[in-house]
């Protein structure tokens, strides 16, 4: 089993690491009204210099328009959004 990994100023959001291990990754948070709905993630599994500076930037930038892209689709109403809520502030395996 991997280990439980969380991503650098959203300490709510985790995954546990399974699989083979990618020479890079980089992920954003894809983010509505500041809170997390997910993350937008590429990995080279070959190159651990594939991503850089720029790819962040870009990756980013993606991550921004894809959010208000689906922002009015992501918003759960009624019974949905208190669940949605109360997941987002835990990891299924705690």
């Amino acid at each position: 089993m991997g280990k439980k990994v969380t991503f650098k100023g959203f300490k709510d959001i985790c995954y546990l690491e399974s699989g083979e291990p990618a020479a890079i990754s980089l992920g954003v948070p894809l983010s509505i009204q500041g809170q997390p709905i997910g993350v937008m993630a590429v990995q080279d599994y070959q190159n651990g210099q594939a991503y850089g500076e720029d790819e962040k930037r870009i990756l980013a930038f993606v991550a921004t328009q894809t959010a208000l892209a689906v922002e009015p689709e992501a918003r759960p109403t009624g019974v949905a959004a208190n669940r949605y809520s109360r997941t987002l502030s835990r990891c299924w395996w705690d």
